[in-house]
């Protein structure tokens, strides 16, 4: 199918229909093929999300919860989120759960913000799966579970979230969970490195340097710690420094 241009969806979206809304605000939130215009975003964001668009009263709500195009407003963005969750958006169960953690619009509340991501990681949201298998890894507003965290977390990884891998990653290692698994392990750390997930490519560069001997490559380990450590991870300048020859 075609994709529509932005003349077209001005037209499909000034005769009502919600969908060309829904994208013509995204079209002008990201600048896709058009300046840039958070104004005119959440104003289209705005009719689509009055006409009971999901997706668009989901994203209306984190505009309000940011500024972003609008006047920033709590009322507004917890109004506009627990509509769009009343109709399962995983992105605004997993933001509803974000601001009862950190206590935007109310007190904290990390019973409730983990039930909420346990709703929105049900419903398909990575990060959300991510914020609940960690809650269940460490008891955080919620019994702790390792294995069911792991099962959370495969899901979150597969969808290819970065930080999920690495977390993967990290309970393969140690056990945690699930059976210790380095090889498996490795292999997590390094699509997530591959995301740019700078512990990631400190962890990979650990196992190419000390994991099992037919693994081992210490060229491609010291290229690792070179990456994490331009990104300022101390342990990854501590291997630097350790594997730099002294003259004399």
């Amino acid at each position: 199918m075609t994709k529509m241009t932005v003349p077209e969806l001005q037209a499909a979206a000034q005769k009502g229909n919600v969908d060309a809304q829904y994208e013509l605000a995204q079209r002008f939130l990201d600048g896709e093929a058009c300046d840039r215009d958070l104004v005119k975003g959440a104003q289209w964001l705005t009719a689509a999300a009055e006409q009971g668009h999901a997706k668009a009263r989901s994203s209306l709500g984190a505009l309000y919860a940011t500024g972003t195009g609008v006047k920033q407003d709590a009322e507004q963005a917890l109004r506009w989120l627990q509509l769009a969750a009343e109709q399962g958006d995983g992105r605004a169960l997993m933001n509803l759960g974000l601001f009862c953690e950190h206590g935007f619009g109310g007190a904290p509340d990390l019973v409730r913000a983990v039930e909420y991501y346990r709703r929105a990681a049900e419903a398909g949201c990575a990060d959300a799966q991510h914020n609940y298998a960690l809650a269940l890894l460490h008891g955080e507003g919620v019994p702790a579970n390792p294995s069911v965290a792991v099962e959370w977390l495969m899901k979150a990884a597969a969808q290819g979230l970065a930080e999920a891998q690495y977390t993967l990653g990290v309970c393969l290692d140690r056990g945690f969970g699930i059976g210790q698994d380095p090889e498996l392990a490795a292999d997590w750390y390094a699509q997530a490195a591959a995301a740019g997930h700078v512990s990631a490519h400190f962890n990979l560069a650990v196992h190419l340097e000390f994991g099992a001997p037919e693994k081992r490559d210490l060229a491609r380990a010291r290229e690792l710690y070179r990456v994490a450590a331009e990104q300022g991870h101390e342990g990854a300048i501590d291997a630097l420094i350790r594997l730099t020859p002294v003259d004399g």
